[in-house]
């Protein structure tokens, strides 16, 4: 567009071409006029030849071409001088022209030559007089002096000619350049007009464009924050694919996510996901949050009420006046801070920094508002998520503490029935056996069948007995005791049990806290563990056990249901041996189930280890893996009080014969009620056998009280053995009163038998230790 208003000023100020000289033309007429007076002197007055008159011609001839020569150049200069006033001054202003003013002139030049003409005859040739030579020359004088004015007229109309066509073209170059600069006046302000429009349209589509494209990086990183939400299984993954896709899709220098805490009331914000364009930017968000003050800072507060913040100058906003430091270095002009909230309340912000000042337009942020409403509906959502699974998981492990613990119950009461009638023939076996061996000498060959007869029922009721273990039906006797010490009176049994191949360590805290325990049942936990770890190691090994002071704080991780904080005494069982696979350790402590192959097991070993330790209100921990061994941490609760004494207690047999006694012996099974009365009659005792309490009251009242002792059954078909033995003291106080049972059920109510002082016998029991208590 300029260059076509340059064009049209060029056109309008171009001067018309450079004229012919007039005084060139002056010489011109000359050169004529003295050709013209040669040619007249040889054909009129017959002087001489042509090149002669040119170039020799006499005094008078060239005396006159001279003077008219000289008026001709005299005309053309005065000519040329006024051509050039001309020129000057039409820019100026311009000048009236008189159309012939020139040929005025000429003919006034032409009026002086006829003079001096005429002067030069009259003073020269003496003719008549100037006035006559004037008004009257002759016909050559006339005709000459004709010649030469027509030549002067001629010149001054050719110059007149030329003025009035130099002064039309002037005044058509004059007009035309008007007319141009009127179009070229009138174009140029339509182009300006066009040239401001079309900035002003160029500007706005680029603007337009700009925005477009920031728009389809918002849409771009909201669409791949989508799919990170969607397919997102952990919470930190899906922030850290959000502010990757926020830097690198949408072309920004730093984007972090915090949450909130709020601790002794002071708000808070934790950085927990960062992304940045350059290395180091890392920490701008860790010095944001920390130098932002959530008290005094506008913005902060802002967003705590669920508010957008953008700032398009961050030097100069008010609130950012504590991360100067931090963001005028690193040279950020634009911030965006975006609440992440849920149906709760505002619980992290999402900022995003920019070096571009412009960077964030409306539609841009609004976009970036929905991509922060996606985002915290996905944390959100991830966290309902995540949460609902750890609660089907807890649920489903309660469903199989509770399915394991109904199972381990209903196998209980199973067991429990199954051993109180394996103890009743047990007791039978034993009594009996205990007869035979009485009435025969040891040297006979079949007292040692008798005695092979003795130890196989005596291993068949350690048997019973850990099935009354599994069931929580065999009652304990709960005393202050030094693990340390059990384990050293069972060191030798131990090493006995574990042979030669396996090298056993002791490792025994010296100042070992005492637990409340069942010493029984304590040392029946360290065989089992002992014989399990043996098993485990068919080609040797070493075997370790320990006691160990621990104490359990409340932020220890619960790695036992039952674990709870407190100080505790653990004994250690660990071995050297195969070790086990996860599936074999989740049903180790289920009843029955063995690793060991058929007639190599029981499967209660470990299930009765179980049972005992929840008994003393303590728990199991079992880390092992397949070929590195296994370890088993049985916690126990310490008690502060002194142990008691563990030494057995001696039984002189020699002693245990009775005087007479008269015994009332109430037993619903029969065998076990017929041997046990055959044994303390050969042992001179006077016995009274009934098989239900009704008979026994009966018979008591028959007799008038008459006996010196009652052993009966817990468990009678009619009614317990607690409430005969409460009927027969109140016809007789001070009755001695011994009971007996296989196991002990609520119904038993053998707390009560242990409060009243009552004696208690556990089937199955042989004849000597019948006789014992008996006498005690």
């Amino acid at each position: 567009m300029m260059s076509m208003e340059t064009t049209f000023k060029s056109v309008h100020t171009k001067k018309p071409g450079k004229s012919v000289n007039l005084i060139w033309v002056g010489i011109g007429f000359s050169v004529i006029f003295w050709l013209l007076e040669s040619v007249q002197d040889v054909l009129t007055f017959g002087r001489g030849d042509i090149f002669e008159r040119i170039f020799l011609p006499d005094t008078m001839s060239l005396w006159t071409r001279v003077l008219v020569v000289c008026i001709l150049m005299l005309f053309s200069v005065y000519a040329q001088s006024l051509r050039v006033r001309l020129e000057e001054v039409r820019e100026e202003k311009p000048l009236p022209v008189r159309t012939l003013g020139v040929i005025a002139s000429g003919v006034a030049f032409g009026g002086l030559y006829w003079i001096l003409e005429s002067f030069r005859d009259w003073f020269i040739y003496g003719k008549a007089s100037l006035f006559r030579e004037i008004l009257y020359p002759d016909i050559m004088s006339f005709w000459m002096r004709l010649l030469a004015v027509l030549v002067i007229v001629l010149f001054s109309i050719y110059v007149q000619n030329l003025v009035n066509a130099r002064k039309q073209v002037e005044e058509s170059l004059k007009e035309t350049r008007d007319r141009l600069e009127k179009l070229v006046n009138e174009r140029t302000t339509e182009l300006m007009k066009s040239n401001t429009l079309l900035q002003k349209q160029v500007s706005e589509r680029f603007k337009i464009e700009e925005a477009l494209r920031k728009a389809n990086r918002a849409l771009k990183i909201l669409s791949q924050c989508n799919e990170a939400v969607v397919r997102a299984a952990d919470e930190a993954a899906l922030l850290d694919d959000v502010c990757r896709s926020i830097v690198r899709t949408g072309e920004l220098d730093v984007a972090w996510v915090g949450f909130f805490s709020r601790d002794d009331g002071n708000t808070r914000v934790h950085p927990v996901s960062r992304a940045v364009r350059f290395e180091k930017y890392h920490g701008i968000a860790d010095d944001m949050a920390r130098t932002c003050d959530f008290e005094t800072c506008p913005m902060a507060g802002d967003i705590l009420a669920g508010k957008t913040v953008l700032i398009r100058d961050i030097l100069s906003y008010e609130s950012t006046t504590a991360w100067y430091a931090v963001l005028s270095v690193s040279g950020f002009e634009s911030m965006v801070s975006l609440p992440l909230s849920n149906p709760s309340g505002v619980f992290g912000v999402l900022t995003i920094l920019s070096q571009d000042g412009a960077r964030f337009g409306e539609e841009e942020v609004a976009l970036l508002e929905d991509l922060a409403e996606d985002l915290a509906y996905g944390i959100t959502a991830l966290r309902t998520r995540i949460e609902r699974t750890r609660s089907e998981e807890e649920k489903a492990r309660i469903q199989s503490q509770l399915l394991h613990s109904q199972k381990l119950e209903a196998v209980g009461v199973l067991a429990g029935g199954v051993a109180h009638d394996f103890n009743n023939l047990l007791t039978a076996i034993q009594v009996s056996t205990d007869l035979a061996m009485m009435q025969i000498e040891e040297s006979e060959p079949v007292y040692l069948e008798l005695k092979e007869i003795q130890r196989v029922a005596a291993h068949a009721g350690s048997l019973a007995k850990q099935l009354l273990l599994f069931s929580r039906k065999h009652p304990m006797e709960f005393r202050s005791l030094n693990l340390n010490q059990s384990i050293e009176t069972l060191n030798k049994m131990l090493l006995r049990i574990i042979g030669e191949e396996i090298a056993v360590e002791t490792r025994l805290e010296n100042d070992l806290w005492t637990v409340w325990a069942d010493r029984g049942t304590i040392e029946q936990v360290l065989m089992n563990l002992v014989v399990n770890a043996k098993d485990a190691m068919p080609n040797g090994g070493r075997l370790t056990v320990s006691t160990e002071n621990v104490r359990i704080g409340k932020s220890d991780p619960d790695q036992d249901p039952g674990r709870k904080a407190g100080k505790y005494v653990r004994l250690t069982i660990a071995d050297t041996g195969i070790g086990m696979d996860e599936e074999t350790q989740a049903h180790i402590f289920e009843p029955f189930y063995s690793t060991k192959g058929p007639r190599k097991g029981s499967g209660l070993g470990l299930s009765v280890v179980y049972g005992i330790v929840q008994e003393h209100d303590g728990w199991v921990e079992v880390e092992s893996r397949l070929g590195n061994g296994a370890r088993f941490d049985i916690y126990l609760p310490a008690v502060f009080v002194k142990s008691e004494d563990m030494s057995p207690e001696s039984v002189d047999y020699g002693r245990l014969r009775g005087n007479g006694e008269r015994v009332l012996v109430i037993e619903d099974e029969v065998r076990v009620r017929e041997y046990t009365a055959r044994g303390l009659k050969q042992n001179n005792y006077q016995v009274y056998s009934v098989s239900t309490a009704k008979e026994a009251i009966a018979l008591f009242d028959l007799e008038k009280g008459n006996f010196d002792l009652v052993f009966s059954d817990v468990v009678l078909p009619d009614q317990s053995g607690l409430e005969l033995a409460e009927i027969l003291l109140s016809r007789k106080p001070g009755l001695r009163i011994i009971l007996s049972s296989g196991y002990a059920d609520p119904k038993s109510r053998l707390h009560v038998v242990k409060e009243r002082g009552m004696r208690f016998l556990q089937k199955p029991y042989a004849l000597p230790e019948l006789l014992r208590v008996l006498k005690s």
